[in-house]
C-alpha cells in the first residue's frame, strides 16, 4: 500500500492501516463536523471536572501577546444545548482570557448536543487524545522562532560539545554529532555554573572520557551525572583543569565507567538522595567517594571538603 504521512510519523503505517481495515474503521468518520460560529462569552458554561483557571495565568497570556492574539487563542469547542447555552469541552482557559480582556464574543466550534455529550468529549480529549509536548519540542519551536534565549542556548550547547534531540531525526544544534543531553539537565547545569561554559565543558569531557560510547550516534549523557559534576567543579576550583586534581577526578569517574553504566552509578545514593536536592546529592556522593578513593592525593583532599557542599546547599551530613 502506498502510504504518505508527514515526516514525524514513526512505526509501521501499513500494518496499522490494515488493522483499521479489518475493524471496518478505515475511511470512517463519525459525528457531524462542528460549525465555526461567533458566540456570546456570557453563554459559555463549564462542564463537570474541568480544572480551575487562575486569573493570574489568564492575565499573563494577554500581556505576553500584547492583547488577545487570535493567531494563538484558536476557537474553543462547545456543545450547544436546547437551553441556549454552550457547554465548553475544550477551551475554558481561553474563555477566561476573553472574559478578563472585556471581550463579549468568542469564536467557537459548535456541535449540537447535550452537556453529557460534552463531558464525554472532554473525557476522551483529556484522557486519551492529548499528547504531552516535551520541553525539547518546545525548545525546537523557540529556536525556529528565533527566540533570543533559545538561540543563545544553541550557541552554548555547541561550545560545550552537547546537543538536544528534539525528535527522532533532528538534534539541536542542527546536524550535531555531539552527545545529547535532556534540556532540563542542560538548563540546570547552566544555573549551577552561573553560565560558566568552561565548567560545563569540563564536566562533559570527564563523562566522555569515562563513557566514550556516548560519542557514537548522539549517545546520551546522563543529566544527573552531568549536573552533579558541574556542581563539584564549580564549587571546588582546585578540581578544574588544567592540573593534577582535575586529572584525578577524571581518572576516578573513568574507573566507574569501566565497571558500570551511567544509570547504575552510586553517587546519588551515597549522597543521601536528599529530597528536592537530587543533583546536589549526586555532587555530594561524588566528593564523598572521590576523597576516599585511591586516585586522590592528600593535597587534593585537604582542599575538597564535604562541609563546603553541605553548607552551600543546606544538605544533611552523610557519615563516612
Amino acid at each position: 500500500m502506498n502510504v504518505q504521512t508527514h515526516n514525524l510519523v514513526t512505526g509501521d503505517v501499513t500494518k496499522f492501516q490494515e488493522l483499521l481495515k479489518e475493524k471496518g474503521l478505515y475511511n470512517k468518520v463519525v459525528n457531524e463536523r462542528p460549525v465555526l460560529k461567533t458566540i456570546p462569552v456570557s453563554k459559555v458554561i463549564e462542564i463537570e471536572a474541568q480544572r480551575d483557571t487562575q486569573v493570574g495565568w489568564a492575565y499573563k497570556q494577554i500581556v505576553k501577546r500584547n492583547g488577545v492574539d487570535n493567531g494563538i487563542f484558536e476557537p474553543i469547542s462547545v456543545m450547544e444545548e436546547d437551553d441556549g447555552f454552550f457547554y465548553c469541552y475544550d477551551g475554558l482557559g481561553r474563555t477566561a482570557i476573553y472574559q478578563l480582556a472585556g471581550l463579549t464574543d468568542i469564536d467557537a466550534w459548535v456541535s449540537t448536543g447535550s452537556k453529557v455529550e460534552a463531558a464525554s468529549r472532554f473525557t476522551h480529549k483529556n484522557k486519551y487524545g492529548i499528547r504531552t509536548v516535551s520541553p525539547e519540542s518546545i525548545f525546537s519551536a523557540e529556536v525556529e522562532s528565533q527566540d533570543p534565549e533559545a538561540v543563545e542556548d544553541v550557541g552554548s550547547l555547541g561550545k560545550i560539545g552537547l546537543c538536544v534531540r528534539t525528535n527522532h531525526n533532528k538534534v539541536i544544534p542542527t546536524a550535531s554529532k555531539d552527545p545529547q543531553i535532556k534540556l532540563a539537565g542542560f538548563k540546570k547545569a547552566m544555573k549551577f555554573a552561573d553560565g560558566n561554559l568552561e565548567v560545563l565543558r569540563m564536566a562533559r569531557d570527564i563523562i566522555v572520557d569515562a563513557y566514550p560510547e556516548v560519542l557514537k550516534d548522539n549517545g546520551m549523557v546522563r543529566a544527573d551525572l552531568f549536573v552533579g559534576l558541574v556542581i563539584v567543579l564549580n564549587t571546588f576550583e582546585i578540581l578544574q583543569r588544567p592540573g593534577k586534581p582535575f586529572e584525578q577526578l577524571q581518572e576516578f569517574i573513568s574507573s566507574y565507567g569501566k565497571m558500570m553504566e551511567q544509570v547504575k552509578l552510586p553517587f546519588k545514593k551515597e549522597g543521601g538522595n536528599q529530597h528536592n536536592k537530587e543533583s546536589e546529592s549526586v555532587a555530594y556522593g561524588i566528593v564523598k567517594l572521590f576523597t576516599q578513593s585511591k586516585f586522590v592525593t592528600s593535597n587534593t583532599t585537604s582542599n575538597v571538603r564535604h562541609k563546603v557542599l553541605r553548607e552551600r546547599y543546606d544538605l544533611a551530613e552523610q557519615r563516612v
